[in-house]
């Protein structure tokens, strides 16, 4: 039996959490052992945002505070209370409904606070521990020369920002 092949991704946003998710589960066990590398210290790429108080939530607005460049890694880089612009049928995964993360009353355009919530269930659903690297900023891929019996390889580098 072969080692499993060592896939790098970087960013633990829709696109990371899926690939990962899809060579984890779509091919025999053991076939990949992906890792995502994640700057920010949460997953969910542009929507690793704060959650809202309860008070901003049902009042439908956040503090309009402009950001710092570490607010941003700290806490997203949109607003929480911004909605997406296509609809929650758009940036639905085909395995994992809305509803069973939010309940029936789902908007048709959700909050970013709310995607944030999916994408956390998506991965906790699919995506083991141990394969997401919070803090860890990718700073340099490069290709290595081939190996005896081996194929070219990659080296990734990064800055641990945890």
């Amino acid at each position: 039996m072969s080692l499993p092949k060592k896939v790098a991704i970087i960013g633990a946003g829709p696109s990371g959490l899926a690939t990962a998710k899809t060579l984890l589960h779509n091919f025999p066990k053991g076939t990949f052992q992906p890792t995502i590398f994640e700057k920010k210290h949460r997953l969910g790429g542009l929507w690793a945002v704060d959650y809202p108080s309860d008070r901003d939530r049902a009042n439908g607005h956040s503090h309009g505070r402009s950001r710092s460049h570490h607010d941003r890694q700290t806490r997203g880089y949109v607003d929480p209370n911004m909605r997406t612009n296509i609809s929650r049928f758009s940036v639905a995964f085909s395995d994992l409904a809305w509803e069973s993360v939010l309940g029936p009353d789902v908007p048709m355009f959700p909050r970013a606070w709310q995607v944030r919530k999916y994408l956390e269930e998506y991965a906790g659903r699919y995506v083991p521990e141990g394969v997401v690297r919070l803090g860890r900023r990718v700073v340099k891929t490069a290709r290595k020369r081939k190996e005896a019996g081996l194929g070219a390889r990659w080296e990734v580098q990064w800055i641990d920002d945890r």
